[in-house]
């Protein structure tokens, strides 16, 4: 079993909020909605068959391309507190946020609204699972609706 649903929303929207720039409701609903597809809200910490870590599923080759070509990893970072550490994918809620939000800074394309919830989905599809993952817009939209349907 993963996190409880109201407690690590407002545990993401609290750490959303010391970003810079990092906290909209859209980019609380995509944090959510794609914990809600890789993890199943923290129930895997760790990718069957695969390198992906924590919440988001991050694999450390993207881990590092964040923190080598992200324009405000670094900056973010440091006013955070925050240190280059691939483990904490596993174990650190805080810099998994961190490094979720981190991203999608690096994406051109704006958030979509947050109460689009499909076009949120494909976003991350498109963003986060790219082409070449084999989840489906639809997958995220139905994991996010299992956990955040009904609050």
């Amino acid at each position: 079993m993963g996190f409880n649903p109201k407690q690590f929303k407002k545990f993401v929207s609290q750490t959303l909020q010391h970003i810079p720039k990092g906290y909209s409701e859209s980019s609380l609903v995509a944090a959510l909605m794609c914990a809600a597809h890789e993890s199943k809200l923290g129930e895997y910490l760790y990718q069957e068959n695969g390198p992906a870590l924590g919440v988001f599923q991050i694999e450390p080759a993207t881990h590092d391309t964040i923190w080598q070509h992200g324009d405000t990893c670094c900056e973010n970072a440091q006013l955070m507190g925050i240190e280059w550490s691939e483990s904490a994918l596993v174990y650190d809620l805080r810099y998994q946020v961190f490094m979720f939000r981190q991203r999608l800074f690096m994406k051109p394309e704006a958030l979509p609204p947050a109460d689009d919830l499909m076009a949120i989905a494909m976003y991350l599809k498109k963003h986060w699972n790219t082409v070449h993952g084999k989840a489906e817009a639809h997958d995220y939209y139905l994991d996010y609706l299992e956990f955040y349907g009904d609050l």
